[in-house]
C-alpha cells in the first residue's frame, strides 16, 4: 500500500525534481565553472576497476533490455526497424482475448539519424485493446504517427522532441519533450527520465521515471522502477512501482520475475492493483522471431483485490538490418 500524501505535495515534488534535473543538464552546465573532483591518491589505482565494473552493469542491462525488446532500447538504437506483436491471453473461466500491435521506426535519410519517423499502435499493457478475435483486435487498434528529433545523444544524456498525430475515433495531435540522464555508481546504474507532453484531447501532462539497475551475478540483474504520471485533465498522479529480477539462461532464453503495484493519488494515494508475473522469452528462429509465455496474477481494486489469474502467449516478429 502506498503512503498517504496530497496530490499538491506530489506535484511540488515533481516540479522540484525537474528543476534539479535542469540544473544538471548539459545546457546549464555550460555556464558553470568546472571544479576538480576530490581525490585520494591511494585509491586512484582502483579507478579503472570501478569504471570497468560500471560499464559491465550498463552492458548487461542493455543486453537484457534488447533481448526482452524493451522500447527504450529499440527507440534509441540506430537503424530502422519494424516490430509486430501477436498476443493471446487466457483468463480463468473466460474466453481468450487477442491483441496485435505494430511499431516501426524509420530513419530519415541525410539527417545523421537525428530525424526519425515513428508509427505505432497502443501499448500492450492497455487491456481495453484486447478483443475476441485477431481481426477485431487489429481493427480496434489506436494508431499514431510522429516525427522525432534527437537533440542530444551521448553516453550520459538523451534529449528528444516528438510531434505527431494519434488516430482512432478522430485526429488527435500531440507533442512530447523527453530528457534522460544516466548515472553509473559502483555496480549500480541510475536512469532518470522526465517527459513533458501534450495531447489535443487530454491536455498537458508529465511523467517522471527512475530505473535502478544492479548486477547480482553474471546472469542475474535486479531492477527497481518508480514512475509517476500527471495528467492535467485528471488532476491526479498515476503511480507505479516495479521490482524485476532478470535471469539470463543462455543467449536465446531468459526469464523475468516481476512484482509491482499501481496506484493513484486521489483522494489519497492508494493502490489500484497489485500484480505478480513471470516472463519466459525465447528466440526461436534466427534474430527475428521470438516467443513468450507470461503467467500473471492481478489483484485489482475493481475485484476487491481478489486474484485474477491469466496466461499470455506472445509472438514477436522483428524486421531490421540484422
Amino acid at each position: 500500500m502506498f503512503p498517504t500524501y496530497s496530490s499538491q505535495s506530489c506535484h511540488k515534488n515533481i516540479l522540484i525534481f525537474f528543476a534539479l534535473l535542469f540544473m544538471f543538464s548539459p545546457t546549464y552546465a555550460e555556464y558553470k565553472t568546472e571544479e576538480p573532483l576530490p581525490s585520494i591518491g591511494v585509491l586512484e589505482s582502483y579507478d579503472s576497476y570501478r569504471d570497468t565494473a560500471s560499464r559491465q552493469v550498463t552492458r548487461f542491462a542493455n543486453w537484457i533490455d534488447n533481448f526482452f525488446a524493451d522500447d527504450r532500447i529499440y527507440d534509441e538504437k540506430q537503424g530502422s526497424y519494424i516490430k509486430l506483436h501477436l498476443l493471446q491471453t487466457y483468463f480463468e473461466d473466460d474466453k481468450p482475448l487477442y491483441d496485435a500491435q505494430i511499431k516501426a521506426k524509420l530513419d530519415i535519410p541525410k539527417t545523421q539519424q537525428r530525424l526519425q519517423l515513428f508509427i505505432e499502435s497502443n501499448d500492450e499493457d492497455e487491456g481495453d485493446a484486447q478483443q475476441t478475435s485477431i481481426s477485431k483486435a487489429v481493427e480496434e487498434q489506436e494508431q499514431s504517427i510522429a516525427l522525432r528529433y534527437i537533440q542530444k545523444y551521448t553516453d550520459k544524456w538523451r534529449i528528444t522532441n516528438v510531434a505527431g498525430i494519434r488516430f482512432h475515433s478522430g485526429i488527435d495531435p500531440f507533442a512530447r519533450f523527453r530528457i534522460r540522464r544516466f548515472i553509473d555508481y559502483d555496480q549500480w546504474t541510475y536512469r532518470i527520465t522526465e517527459s513533458i507532453f501534450w495531447f489535443n484531447s487530454e491536455g498537458a501532462g508529465e511523467t517522471t521515471r527512475l530505473d535502478i539497475d544492479h548486477t547480482l551475478t553474471k546472469n542475474l540483474l535486479f531492477r527497481a522502477t518508480t514512475e509517476a504520471t500527471w495528467l492535467n485533465i485528471n488532476n491526479y498522479f498515476d503511480l507505479g512501482q516495479n521490482l524485476i529480477l532478470f535471469q539470463n539462461i543462455n543467449k536465446r532464453k531468459s526469464i523475468a520475475y516481476q512484482i509491482g503495484t499501481r496506484g493513484i493519488s486521489e483522494p489519497d494515494i492508494h493502490a489500484t492493483n497489485h500484480f505478480l508475473l513471470l516472463r519466459y522469452r525465447q528466440q526461436i528462429h534466427k534474430k527475428w522471431l521470438y516467443f513468450e509465455v507470461i503467467p500473471a496474477i492481478n489483484h485489482p481494486i475493481e475485484n476487491d483485490y481478489k486474484p485474477i489469474r491469466s496466461i499470455t502467449l506472445k509472438f514477436e516478429i522483428v524486421f531490421d538490418a540484422k
